[in-house]
């Protein structure tokens, strides 16, 4: 039995996402997420290509995770450590 390939909209691509249609078209437009276009330049998704994107914004290749950590300010003052 032949599998289903299920494309996304945009609207669609953003509820899997949790974020805007205008995000998902900025992303794409960036070259940051893969998308089909078809007549009319409408967009077209596969859900692993959302998901590939969403991994991306979580553990960037380009180590910018390091520097946010370095970069986050101290704990303040009187507050007590964590144990």
């Amino acid at each position: 039995m032949a599998k289903t390939i299920r494309w996304l909209r945009t609207d669609e691509a953003a509820e899997r996402a949790c974020c805007s249609p205008k995000t998902i078209r900025r992303a794409v437009r960036q070259g940051r997420l893969h998308a089909a276009r078809i007549h009319g330049g409408e967009l077209r998704f596969l859900d692993s290509w959302i998901d590939e994107w969403l991994i991306d914004q979580v553990a960037p290749e380009d180590g910018e995770i390091d520097i946010a950590i370095e970069a986050a300010p101290s704990r303040p003052s009187g507050l007590p450590a964590l144990a």
